[in-house]
């Protein structure tokens, strides 16, 4: 009994050290949906981004010849960049792999998302894996929604309009810093008509604050 408390014991405590970890690694690292204010010329809102290699992203069409409409855009952001790849590879890899269940009466963005829960959750509990997977996803559907997954495998979703978080924070884990940027977006996309300045200034503060390179935002028609 005391030989399997122990195993028990160490177990979680590597758990723990890498939730650890990839909070580390996310703690400037983000993606954020930051929900525009109800005024006529706006777009829905915008995909703000903070990273050290540039954004990734998978857009996934629907399965048709005379059809290019996009079932849902996924923003990934994380660290290190081997991690982002692999993961935007994932996504893919399960969209193919689930194509005949992503037929009309199915939200694709959805079928992806629970593929990805799974592949996070596994990547962080697997004791052969001695990192978690430092990546954050963010996904945009086509039924007007904002779907996310984080690291841990943890998951939600929102409508891009009506009731939500106006602001969404998926990442910058460091606690003082996502004040920091919660601020200046709710300063510069919430409180006043967003213009392009406003949105350019928020970027060169965020750039400030994270000292991250690759910082922007994508607006959400």
């Amino acid at each position: 009994m005391k030989v399997r408390r122990i195993i028990k014991s160490d177990a979680l405590d590597a758990l723990r050290a890498k939730d650890r970890d990839a909070r580390n690694r996310l703690g400037r690292h983000f993606v954020a949906f930051v929900r525009a204010p109800k005024d006529k010329g706006l777009p829905r809102g915008w995909v703000f981004h903070a990273t050290d290699t540039p954004l990734a992203t998978y857009t996934h069409l629907e399965d048709s010849r005379d059809s290019d409409r996009p079932m849902f855009v996924s923003f990934i952001v994380g660290n290190p960049v081997s991690q982002v790849h692999d993961s935007r590879d994932a996504v893919q890899g399960f969209c193919d792999y689930n194509s005949e269940l992503m037929d009309e009466a199915d939200s694709h963005a959805s079928v992806v998302l629970a593929e990805v829960k799974a592949y996070q959750t596994t990547l962080l509990e697997d004791e052969k894996e001695p990192r978690a997977n430092a990546v954050e996803f963010l996904f945009l559907n086509d039924e007007g929604e904002v779907l996310w997954c984080g690291y841990d495998g943890s998951y939600g979703e929102q409508k891009l309009r009506g009731e939500g978080a106006h602001i969404l924070i998926r990442g910058c884990y460091d606690a003082s810093l996502q004040r920091e940027v919660r601020t200046v977006l709710t300063r510069h996309c919430r409180t006043v008509r967003p213009t392009k300045a406003s949105l350019d200034a928020a970027v060169r503060k965020i750039r400030r604050i994270t000292r991250l390179k690759f910082v922007g935002y994508v607006p959400v028609p």
